[in-house]
This record gives C-alpha cells, sequence and structure tokens, in this order.
C-alpha cells in the first residue's frame, strides 16, 4: 500500500491538538463565580478578603491563578474535552475516516454560537 501523506488520524490528530491549545477567554469577572468570590470575601481571612473585595482591581491575577489548574480554570471558562476518538480497524489497513466525539463545557455566561466560533 501506499499511505498519503497525511492520514485520517493525524489531520484529526491536528484538529484535536488545536482545539486543546486555544482555551476560551476567561469569564470570571461576567459569570456567577464572581459573586461567589465577592460573597465569600465577607467570611474569608484577612489575604482573602482582601483579594475577594477587589477582584474589579485583581480579577487577572486571580484569573491566571485559577489557570494554572486544570480543575480551578474550569470554573472561570468554557472547557473543552476530547472523550472519544475513532479510526481504523486493523493494523495493515489505512483508515478512510477518522472521528472524535468533543465535549464543550459551557460557561454560564457563554452560549453555543460563541463555542463555535
Amino acid at each position: 500500500s501506499f499511505p498519503p501523506k497525511e492520514s485520517t488520524i493525524g489531520i484529526l490528530s491536528k484538529a484535536v491538538t488545536n482545539l486543546e491549545k486555544q482555551q476560551h477567554p476567561s469569564k470570571l469577572t461576567e459569570g456567577p463565580e464572581y459573586d461567589t468570590f465577592s460573597y465569600l470575601a465577607a467570611s474569608s481571612s484577612y489575604l482573602y478578603k482582601l483579594v475577594f473585595s477587589n477582584l474589579w482591581l485583581l480579577s487577572g491575577l486571580v484569573s491566571s491563578i485559577l489557570a494554572k489548574d486544570y480543575k480551578t480554570d474550569a470554573v472561570q471558562r468554557t472547557t473543552t474535552a476530547v472523550t472519544i476518538m475513532k479510526a481504523g480497524i486493523k493494523e495493515n489497513v489505512m483508515p478512510s475516516k477518522a472521528e472524535a466525539i468533543v465535549n464543550h463545557r459551557i460557561h454560564p455566561t457563554s452560549n453555543l454560537e460563541e463555542v463555535l466560533e
């Protein structure tokens, strides 16, 4: 057989990599997490109270800290998770198609149109 320069698996892999590299923007100051942090300020220690009470000024810093861990980053933005990939069925046959299932967990202030852009 003569494999093509780009296989269906290679093309799909590049598309998936592009999806994972391009994060959706932070919505920290627009969504319910902003109100949650503001509410927590009253019962927080001094440092957290200072930060949470001044999110209008420190939201960039808080967003950067949240972005360092995927579990906390998901609070502030739409996330993308590739959950299933399907392609070949035999080890010596080039697959004619490849597909991926992508799960977008949409932030409360976003919508489907924004995700599809």
